[in-house]
C-alpha cells in the first residue's frame, strides 16, 4: 500500500507536465489524460483518508486508555479520601458521580466515530 502511495505521489508531481503536453493538442489525448488525471485525484484521496482515519483511531485509543487509567487513580483517590475524612465524602461522591458520567459520553462519541468512519469505507469501498 505505501508503495502504491508513493507511485501515485510521484506520478501525482509529473502530472503538470503533462497537462501542458495535452493543452498543446487537446483533441483526444485530453479526454484520456482527464480520466487518468481524475482516477490519479481519487485514489490519492482515498489513500489520504484513509491514513487520517488510522491515525485518529490511534490517537482516540490512546485517550480513552488514558482516561481509563486516570478514572481508576481517581476513583481510589476518593475511596481513600471517603474513609479518612466523612466531610469530604459528599464533594467526593458528586465528583464521583460527575467522572462516571463523563467516561460514557466518552465511550459514546467514540462508538458514533467508529460508525462513521466505517459507513465512510463501507461506501467508498463499493
Amino acid at each position: 500500500m505505501k508503495r502504491m502511495k508513493n507511485l501515485l505521489q510521484t506520478f501525482s508531481k509529473y502530472a503538470a507536465i503533462i497537462d501542458v503536453a495535452v493543452n498543446h493538442s487537446p483533441r483526444i489525448t485530453a479526454l484520456v489524460w482527464a480520466g487518468i488525471r481524475l482516477t490519479l485525484q481519487v485514489a490519492l484521496n482515498s489513500m489520504e483518508t484513509k491514513e487520517y482515519l488510522e491515525t485518529v483511531t490511534g490517537t482516540l485509543t490512546e485517550k480513552v486508555a488514558i482516561c481509563e487509567f486516570y478514572a481508576s487513580v481517581y476513583t481510589e483517590y476518593t475511596d481513600t479520601q471517603s474513609e479518612l475524612c466523612a466531610d469530604s465524602a459528599l464533594t467526593a461522591d458528586s465528583l464521583r458521580w460527575k467522572l462516571e458520567g463523563a467516561l460514557p459520553e466518552l465511550y459514546a462519541a467514540v462508538l458514533v466515530y467508529s460508525v462513521k468512519a466505517r459507513q465512510y469505507f463501507t461506501a467508498h469501498s463499493k
